[in-house]
């Protein structure tokens, strides 16, 4: 991973970390990482199993609330989903994942 990239997921994390620190309250969370030749997906899961997290739109007045936004920007793809125990069965919880390129190329 270069060094721009490995920026961009560290930040991406962070973001994401501190979204469940401050809206999920959970006692821990997982962070998975999952690389590929030309890209690298991280997610990281909590058990909360409130609302799923959406980027907002904020004012330049707001102290908070661009986690998702900056993920949005650094990510070629980006999303959240409910996670179950077995499919349909019981809900344990969410995921917050992003794709990071080594190509740079952002999907749209």
């Amino acid at each position: 991973m270069d060094q721009g990239l490995a920026e961009d997921a560290r930040l991406c994390v962070s973001e994401t970390v501190t979204n469940v620190v401050r809206h999920a309250k959970v006692p821990h969370l997982d962070v998975e990482v999952t690389v590929h030749p030309n890209r690298t997906v991280i997610a990281v899961r909590d058990s909360s199993t409130s609302d799923l997290p959406l980027s907002r739109d904020v004012s330049s007045d707001d102290e908070s609330g661009r986690g998702l936004m900056i993920v949005s920007s650094l990510a070629a793809n980006w999303g959240a989903q409910w996670v179950w125990d077995r499919p349909g069965l019981q809900l344990i919880g969410k995921r917050v994942w992003f794709e990071l390129r080594t190509d740079r190329a952002v999907s749209t």
